[in-house]
């Protein structure tokens, strides 16, 4: 069964719909469960760790970093940057999870 035939009869794939009715070419169905499917298992993978807790950890070094260890933390605040950018990122990629597809 053709891809777009598989669609009209409801596959549930809503985004793939959307997208190849705009006219953006996805190479086959299969890739597109498959990467939304990877997507939703890490957000679960995710949910399974204090990400706020670590962000709050990141702010607290930015905050007492430069009285502690001035040298430290201007050798290391470029990576806790990058660090906080990726956790929040985390945090919203965690709430599409699916808690046990």
């Amino acid at each position: 069964m053709a891809d777009r035939e598989r669609v009209r009869r409801g596959a549930g794939l809503h985004g793939w719909v959307l997208g190849v009715a705009a006219g953006v070419q996805v190479s086959n169905i299969e890739e597109y469960r498959s990467a939304v499917l990877t997507a939703k298992l890490c957000a679960d993978l995710l949910k399974r760790h204090d990400l706020p807790k670590m962000l709050e950890a990141i702010e607290r070094g930015h905050a007492f970093g430069p009285i502690l260890d001035p040298t430290l933390y201007r050798d290391k605040v470029k990576a806790m940057e990058e660090d906080a950018e990726l956790l929040r990122a985390a945090l919203k990629l965690r709430a599409y999870g699916t808690d046990g597809l």
